[in-house]
């Protein structure tokens, strides 16, 4: 079993119009989140990504699939600790 070492946690802005259900992030539509993140931090290729693919793998995050696309609780979205930690703050 691997344990978490280090973590970092990432906050994200999410329109309202990006939601599903109000309350759904689209998994692509993260990833891509994600990426701009790592190019406004000045991070190596894909580092948040990779830590959130293999948690999401782990089943660390609360996620939903809605017709056929994988999408993450944007109010819950930690299930357990995980390596990268994600909080969403929702804009009008």
């Amino acid at each position: 079993m691997n344990v978490v070492k280090e973590s970092h946690t990432v906050k994200l802005k999410v329109a309202k119009s990006e939601l599903l259900e109000g309350k759904y992030l689209n998994f692509q539509l993260l990833s891509q989140k994600l990426g701009d993140a790592e190019k406004e931090n000045n991070l190596s290729y894909k580092s948040f990504r990779n830590k959130f693919y293999n948690s999401r793998a782990c089943g660390k995050y609360n996620m939903k699939n809605i017709a056929g696309l994988p999408c993450i609780d944007v109010k819950e979205p930690m299930k357990g600790f995980a390596s990268l930690i994600l909080e969403f703050e929702v804009e009008d």
